[in-house]
């Protein structure tokens, strides 16, 4: 007797119970943590010898709503859940993607059918592909550090994995993906709430957990409204007001820019709505003044959101770069990079036309990179005594040391393309892409399910999983 594929579905039943033990498990019961990451490991590899396709929303949804490095931002050791899980030192989670698509390329008989990618898409590509072959040719000639070279390689080695298994689904799968995702994203942190169960943000601030779903969907929530009922949408909205009247959502400096540029996108989503964007631009700018007096006498200067709108105000208030650069705080350490860069340019501008590649980093020329060495810190002591600062905190900042003159051409090609795409899917992908997708692999697997959903929107047809699997 044979199990038919219809007996594997993919149930929003089974995602709950796994958020639910994320959750309930956070940085507790380690042993326990790593037997139930197994059994969930074996679970999903079951579902993919009977069910490719589900199995693969499966693995996709689990890596995706697992508490990652969101929620263990400041832990000194990896965790033993889905995300944390190790294997001989390397991500269980990066081995098991290469192992299933190996396994799905066998057993397909080694065909090999990807969706077209936008440009957008193929921006991701020639990135890897070219930092990739600069940076192993620096390696060689001694330019560049290995082991620096290693880590960049495979932070972004698990992207030709994902793009692979993505093209066995649908734009409705990819869809139902999301749709179960965001609903059990603010799930859980309402559950994280209710428990207890929150993540140490430093100094006493506490959030609830966060997984790679977090930071793109709880202010641009309501423009999934197709995706959900009203009353489940309703639901969702009310739900993440609540969290953030409570002050229980850690919003970052990224988050603040997310709003920003959602307010832009919006404003500027229509002709009847643009006619009014540069009168409401011209005023914003005269409030800003005004705005940060508010916040600095109304708001609890305690608060992680109060302060993170300080730093982004001073850029406004300080007109010494400077003092900003040297103010330990993370836009300035931003504001550090961008100096460093622009000097780096000036002085090496045919380096910077060919870029460093993986592994490639910054020399602290301006001494401003110093001030953010150290535990919890931008970067790590072996940075400091070797004057290679690798790891940048933009996307931007990323690509213009890593892939140079060319490749900073291409991925803001690529930003305003996705800006002007009036869809919250192009839109999610050009917030992932512009700052966060060099931060994590789970950062570059969501922005490939917005972009596989934002081809489908604006070609206005389905990409068929039939092509690749029978």
């Amino acid at each position: 007797m044979t199990l038919k594929k219809d007996f594997i579905l993919y149930r929003f039943e089974v995602l709950f119970l796994f958020v639910l033990l994320e959750v309930l498990l956070y940085d507790k019961l380690p042993l326990v943590q790593a037997i139930i990451s197994i059994i969930e490991y074996a679970f999903i590899f079951a579902c993919v010898v009977f069910n490719k396709r589900v199995g693969i929303m499966y693995l996709i949804s689990f890596t995706l709503l697992s508490m990652g490095a969101w929620s263990y931002v400041t832990q000194e050791t990896l965790p033993y859940n889905f995300w944390g899980l190790r294997l001989f030192g390397f991500s269980a989670n990066v081995l098991f993607y290469i192992a299933i698509s190996f396994y799905l390329f066998f057993s397909n008989r080694f065909r090999i059918r990807l969706y077209m990618q936008n440009s957008a898409g193929r921006f991701y590509i020639y990135f890897i592909l070219y930092s990739f072959l600069i940076g192993l040719l620096f390696t060689i000639l001694s330019k560049n550090y290995y082991d620096n070279f290693l880590k960049d390689f495979l932070v972004y080695l698990p992207f030709f994995f994902f793009l692979y298994l993505i093209s066995f689904l649908s734009s409705d799968d990819t869809r139902l993906i999301l749709k179960y995702g965001i609903a059990l994203s603010i799930i859980a942190m309402l559950i994280s709430y209710f428990t207890g169960q929150l993540f140490d943000y430093g100094a006493g601030n506490t959030f609830v957990l966060m997984n790679a779903f977090a930071f793109s969907i709880i202010f641009p929530i309501y423009f999934f409204k197709d995706l959900f009922k009203w009353t489940h949408l309703y639901f969702l909205i009310f739900s993440v007001l609540f969290l953030l009247i409570q002050g229980k959502v850690f919003i970052g400096s990224k988050s603040i820019i997310l709003i920003i540029f959602l307010l832009v996108w919006v404003l500027t989503s229509s002709y009847k709505v643009f006619k009014y964007f540069l009168l409401i631009s011209f005023f914003l700018i005269l409030l800003i003044g005004p705005l940060i007096t508010w916040i600095s006498q109304n708001v609890d200067p305690d608060l992680v959101v109060s302060y993170k709108f300080n730093q982004i105000f001073s850029v406004f208030e300080i007109v010494d770069l400077e003092l900003i650069a040297l103010s330990n705080t993370s836009m300035g350490n931003i504001v550090a990079e961008a100096i460093t860069i622009v000097k780096w340019i000036s002085n090496n501008f045919g380096q910077f036309l060919i870029g460093k590649g993986f592994g490639g980093g910054l020399n602290d020329t301006t001494g401003y990179l110093a001030t953010y060495v150290g535990p919890g810190a931008g970067y790590s002591e072996i940075d400091l005594s070797r004057d290679q600062f690798t790891r940048l905190h933009l996307p931007l900042f990323e690509v213009i040391v890593k892939a140079g003159f060319l490749g900073t051409l291409a991925y803001l090609w690529a930003l305003v393309l996705l800006f002007r795409e009036k869809n919250i899917f192009s839109f999610s992908f050009f917030m992932i892409l512009m700052s966060v997708f060099s931060n994590s692999k789970e950062m570059i697997l969501l922005s490939l399910v917005f972009n596989h959903l934002a081809m489908s929107f604006v070609n206005d047809k389905k990409t068929k999983s039939s092509l690749i699997v029978k």
